[in-house]
């Protein structure tokens, strides 16, 4: 297997959506192949071809690979990002129990039964994996496969990025230690990073938009007046979002930040008369110009590199969607260049 900077890293990417562990190994700089890239989204599928021309995409259910295949396949590393919905509050936590964990338990048991299993990889889930019996279980087939791993909670602010996206990784590596000293314990920071001296602002990841093209992401008036008090507003100069889901744009409440481009003599006043709903404080709303961030703009602040794009038949909620179930490229990426040195 290869497994030095100078030679070609085999990949099998799973649950690949659309492309963010590419984007992520080609960041790290690492010389790789993806063998094949596996996802059964029918969109996330085009939306990678789309980017990904030559990289084959394997349209299946990652429940049904065989033992038989992965192992012809003969990868190097393997990334991938199960479906976190079993994990989290909104899935009602069902974590095993749920049908949707059930391709991610299949590949711990192909990883147990593999004559050769990959020197390394690298996967992505939300924060609650981390206490979860399907998380158990992939510990158990690491521990019975002789790797070496280590657990992260990391968030984008921890890079300079303005995002609080606080994701649950995992890096291992078999037959060998990895390259700084390993704990029990889940590390909430990347050992010998340093510390990051300034978050970026918002304004860094904005598109710059005609007055045309912008008029489709402002906020109705009816939501803002009913969602107000809990939307997440955040400005050109602030230096934090809040996770964007996989609803955004759909629904306006727990779905991600929205943006305001106003004139700030207004915020003072706006603070004021938040809580009043006569006419007047709601002819005062709609100065606040408060809009979604474009699919691009998510992107962006997710790391995905200036040349990727969406087919021109994908509808903005599919961009959403797909962009709320994705990762961020920069911060796997770092786990990529720690795990593979």
């Amino acid at each position: 297997m290869s497994s030095a900077r100078g030679q070609v890293m085999q990949v099998v990417e799973f649950y690949s959506g659309i492309g963010g562990m590419h984007y992520a190994i080609q960041e790290s700089n690492i010389n790789a192949k993806i063998l094949a890239a596996i996802d059964i989204n029918t969109v996330a599928n085009n939306v990678y071809r789309h980017n990904f021309g030559n990289t084959p995409v394997w349209q299946r259910e990652i429940g049904k690979i065989s033992l038989k295949e992965l192992q012809e396949l003969n990868g190097d590393l393997y990334t991938m990002s199960p479906p976190c919905q079993p994990f989290t509050r909104l899935g009602k936590k069902a974590d095993v129990n749920d049908a949707r964990t059930s391709s991610f338990l299949h590949v711990i048991d192909l990883l147990i039964k593999m004559e050769n299993p990959p020197k390394y990889i690298l996967l992505e889930n939300v924060k609650g994996f981390e206490t979860s019996a399907a998380r158990n279980a992939l510990i158990s087939a690491l521990k019975q496969r002789n790797y070496s791993y280590q657990e992260f909670l990391l968030t984008p602010l921890q890079f300079g990025i303005p995002n609080s996206r606080l994701r649950y990784y995992i890096i291992c590596t078999r037959d060998a230690n990895l390259s700084f000293p390993t704990t029990e314990e889940v590390m909430m920071e990347l050992p010998n990073f340093g510390q990051v001296s300034k978050v970026r602002c918002v304004s860094d990841f904005m598109e710059n938009l005609t007055n045309h093209s912008i008029q489709s992401y402002f906020l109705p008036q009816s939501t803002i007046e009913r969602f107000l008090k809990v939307l997440d507003v955040v400005k050109p100069d602030s230096q934090r979002s809040c996770c964007f889901t996989k609803s955004y744009f759909h629904y306006a409440e727990g779905t991600g930040s929205v943006l305001q481009i106003t004139n700030p003599i207004l915020d003072s006043n706006l603070n004021l008369k938040i809580n009043d709903t006569s006419n007047d404080d709601n002819q005062l709303l709609q100065h606040l110009k408060l809009r979604y961030f474009t699919p691009r703009e998510v992107a962006n602040i997710h790391c995905f590199p200036v040349h990727f794009n969406f087919p021109e038949n994908a509808t903005k909620k599919q961009c959403y969607r797909l962009l709320g179930n994705s990762l961020n490229v920069h911060v796997a990426s770092e786990l990529l260049k720690l795990l593979i040195t």
